[in-house]
């Protein structure tokens, strides 16, 4: 999969290399990042970048193991570090051309997700069965709902009904604070023990899931569906290769035409997809909080220089190198 992620998208069609000056930012920041996080306390959950749970580990402890050696976490509290705290970046005068170029694969990748959600909402009408669009990461719901509204996939809740995480935060598509029932979470990180209230909730009897995964969380989430038959809903599963490049534009058309069947067949049907490498092409998480794993050395060397040159982020990277 590294492969796969080593040639990112540059900001401006054509641009030369960002100079080598960001890899020095880089590793000062990771310098100063190691030393305060051993006086530093954990932040909280909202925040926290240390939960090895966010690396997906579905498939039981074969997965969990797959997952820990595949990266390390970053250390506690890292998430308060410059430049690339999330609150930073999503706030970056340039924060739309920058997640849609690169955490989306390009404009044109951008287009076809967006018009995929377009053509999902337009489903819904007076006497149809419901078609309802969630979104389920295992990172944080509060900055994948930024992201969302920042690159208009969102559309003011109009596109999206909501953005969850695994941890059982939410936001609502009028971008409200949503909690998860506990009582109802199940085994931590299996989505589809949420994803089995979420259908509740507008009673579906077709689920359509889509997550990048590995072979043994999609041996999981298989055998869930089997001990789970009274669930109230068939669900088709669209696995991804696991941290590849997300749905592409014949995925989305396959999955358009069969939420449109079911819908056809009198069916009310909830679409859910994983947001780091389903929804985006690059792992938006892993790139701003696991300073230890390739995806924040990648973002980091492409930033352009225009980001180091914000004053609000030099103010930052000052007071953290004092």
């Amino acid at each position: 999969m590294a492969d796969s992620q080593s040639q990112p998208p540059s900001l401006v069609e054509d641009e030369a290399e960002v100079e080598d000056t960001t890899t020095e930012h880089a590793e000062s920041t990771a310098s100063a990042s190691a030393a305060d996080a051993e006086a530093k306390p954990a932040a909280d959950d909202e925040d926290s970048a240390a939960a090895t749970s966010a690396s997906g580990s579905d498939g039981g402890s074969d997965a969990k193991d797959a997952a820990e050696q595949d990266t390390e976490p970053a250390p506690a509290g890292v998430e308060n570090f410059w430049p690339l705290h999330a609150k930073n970046v999503l706030q970056f005068p340039r924060a739309k051309e920058l997640l849609t170029k690169y955490f989306m694969g390009s404009s044109g990748r951008h287009e076809y997700v967006l018009d995929f959600l377009e053509k999902l909402a337009a489903l819904n009408g007076e006497g149809k069965p419901s078609v309802q669009f969630r979104v389920l990461t295992r990172g944080h719901a509060a900055s994948t709902n930024e992201f969302l509204n920042i690159t208009g996939l969102k559309d003011g809740g109009r596109l999206i009904h909501s953005v969850w995480d695994t941890h059982g935060n939410g936001k609502s598509a009028t971008d409200e604070d949503l909690e998860f029932d506990d009582d109802e979470m199940g085994e931590r990180g299996n989505k589809l023990d949420m994803i089995n209230s979420f259908a509740d909730d507008i009673n579906a009897t077709r689920v359509l899931f889509a997550e990048d995964m590995r072979a043994t969380e999609k041996d999981h989430y298989e055998a869930w569906l089997e001990e789970n038959e009274e669930c109230g809903f068939e669900c088709k599963l669209v696995p991804l290769p696991y941290e590849a490049k997300g749905l592409d534009e014949a995925q989305l058309t396959e999955a358009l035409q069969w939420v449109q069947e079911q819908q056809n067949a009198k069916h009310a049907t909830l679409v859910v997809f994983d947001f780091d490498c389903t929804i985006t092409a690059f792992h938006f998480y892993k790139s701003l909080y696991w300073l230890n794993d390739r995806y924040h050395a990648a973002f980091l060397k492409w930033l352009p220089e225009e980001y180091f040159e914000d004053p609000v982020n030099r103010q930052r990277l000052q007071q953290q190198l004092s």
